[in-house]
């Protein structure tokens, strides 16, 4: 799920955002340009517990949310930064959605999750060592996390304002929905050299694009391109650009019991404030 949020300038919303950070819930917080300054992505097993989740986090906040949306993600695809490769090469993109059957995972798997998520990609070895069990053992685990679905791929991540590149987020919301419309979308974003991302939602928007270029005017370029194309379904859209990452972790649960959905933290247990020096 994702949280569009925005809030005033405040002590509460530097503790509101350092408690977001902080929860292991959360896989990706970062401050943005546009209606909503903060964007978070939490993991959770349904919605009531989202909700639950939402409500133990406003309380202590209540005025620092001005504004909020949340979306559920059903789909992503990351495509390949074509736009930073030879046009000759053509790597995969990568698929990660909702499975069809709740895949299930020991403690085990939890650990070596835990490790591939804050390593960078690296030999089995590596793994094992951190996690403390036999290099077999933990390539066993890799392949059976592979087939049930769990590990869709390995990506690095990627900051693109270090090489002075511009990086927006374009929310679409659609007319309708046809089978065609979804394959037409997804083909023209695999198939473009700027946009490295597409993201199925369900909520207020139903696509999140992110787009990558040399430029504002780059950005713009792309935008009309998708406008021309596909102008007759579109009903409304938003565009923000991303000023800095707080925190992006793609398997953020220290505890295990938090990974497999079957405990959530008493009130407040989850949220830490602190005061600034």
């Amino acid at each position: 799920r994702r949280v569009l949020f925005r809030s005033p300038v405040s002590k509460s919303a530097i503790q509101l955002s350092q408690a977001l950070a902080e929860s292991e819930h959360t896989s990706c917080l970062s401050k943005r340009t546009g209606d909503f300054q903060w964007a978070a992505s939490l993991f959770f097993p349904n919605s009531s517990e989202l909700g639950a989740f939402i409500d133990q986090l406003t309380a202590p906040f209540f005025n620092s949310f001005q504004s909020k949306e949340v979306i559920i993600h059903t789909s992503c695809h990351l495509f390949p930064r074509k736009y930073l490769c030879e046009t000759n090469l053509k790597p995969k993109p990568l698929y990660y959605g909702r499975l069809e059957h709740r895949a299930s995972i020991d403690e085990v798997d939890h650990k070596i999750l835990s490790a591939l998520s804050q390593l960078s990609p690296c030999p089995g070895a590596v793994v094992a060592r951190t996690v403390g069990i036999p290099e077999a053992t933990v390539a066993y685990r890799i392949r059976t996390l592979k087939e049930k679905g769990v590990i869709s791929g390995f990506a690095y991540a990627f900051y693109p304002q270090a090489l002075s590149l511009c990086a927006h987020r374009f929310l679409v919301s659609l007319k309708g929905f046809s089978a065609e419309l979804r394959k037409n979308i997804l083909e023209f974003c695999q198939h473009h050299p700027n946009i490295v991302s597409l993201i199925s939602s369900i909520g207020t928007w139903d696509y999140e694009i992110k787009i990558e270029a040399a430029s504002e005017e780059h950005i713009d370029m792309v935008i009309s391109e998708f406008f021309e194309r596909f102008s007759e379904f579109i009903l409304t859209t938003k565009t923000f650009s991303l000023l800095r990452t707080q925190k992006i972790h793609y398997y953020p649960f220290r505890n295990f019991s938090t990974a497999i959905g079957t405990s959530l933290p008493p009130a407040n247990s989850d949220i830490k404030l602190q005061q600034n020096s």
